[in-house]
């Protein structure tokens, strides 16, 4: 009896022994677990910071962006409303100019007629008269000689300041319509027509004739409220593929149809 009852006791505390083991790997394996899970949440908790401080940073650009389009709009109403007013004074000039060249006509025929009426008269005076008159018309004819110059060195003046005037009205067109074009693009915003996530991208509907190009950073809006970020990848001219950035997504949002589209950095001259 005493032989078995050794033996027994044996036997259970080698069970006792094995399932002690037992316990204890599962309790490592367990803790093993418990420890992956703290540092997986520490670094979901981390990537959404990140993503959280690129959203401030996206909406701070978006705000600036704002900002100078007011700006530039304020700017482009300033040169449409010179060019308004270099266009009423090329009108000015250029009547002025018609009006001295009226007046250079008619003095040159007047001036003419006098020529005329002193050789004629040169012939029909007698002596004692010859002088008198000579010195009279030759007087007038002085007048009109400095009259007529004066208009014309007007006239020339005017001419140039027209010149002037056209040179400095081509130039505020040219910059209202460069600054028109670029309003327009820092504008442009785009929806989207397909969403694929499992592969990770979105088609955009506008391209290449809307200004977006492979260097093109775009964030993605959702009730006027920057949701994400894509990067172009494929532009043609209508439509644009572009990859989804995940880690600049916000936290449990996924891109949908619909979500709209715009230039992260807008152009500003």
């Amino acid at each position: 009896m005493k032989i078995a009852f050794y033996i027994l006791t044996f036997v259970v505390c080698g069970v006792a022994a094995y399932f002690s083991l037992e316990l204890q790997r599962k309790f490592e394996s367990q803790q093993q677990v418990r420890l992956e899970t703290i540092n997986t949440n520490r670094d979901v908790a981390a990537t959404a910071d990140r993503t959280e401080a690129d959203i401030e940073n996206q909406e701070a650009v978006l705000d600036q962006a704002r900002q100078d389009r007011a700006e530039m709009s304020a700017s482009l109403e300033s040169a449409q409303a010179t060019g308004r007013t270099l266009a009423s004074q090329l009108r000015d000039a250029e009547t002025d100019i018609e009006r001295q060249d009226s007046e250079i006509e008619r003095l040159t025929g007047e001036l003419d007629n006098i020529n005329s009426l002193f050789q004629e008269f040169m012939t029909n005076v007698t002596p004692d008269s010859i002088q008198a008159n000579i010195t009279s018309f030759t007087s007038r004819r002085n007048e009109l000689v400095e009259q007529r110059e004066e208009i014309e060195e007007l006239t020339t003046a005017a001419l140039r300041n027209l010149a002037d005037q056209r040179d400095e009205a081509d130039r505020v067109t040219r910059r209202t319509v460069g600054r028109t074009a670029q309003l327009a693009l820092n504008a442009t915003e785009a929806v989207i027509s397909a969403v694929d996530n499992n592969w990770g991208f979105v088609v955009i509907g506008a391209g290449s004739n809307s200004g977006f190009s492979p260097e093109s950073a775009m964030v993605v809006k959702r009730d006027g409220r920057v949701i994400g970020r894509v990067n172009p990848s494929s532009i043609e001219p209508t439509q644009t593929i572009a990859e989804i950035d995940y880690d600049a997504m916000s936290p449990g949002v996924r891109l949908q149809p619909g979500d709209r589209v715009m230039l992260a950095r807008p152009a500003v001259n």
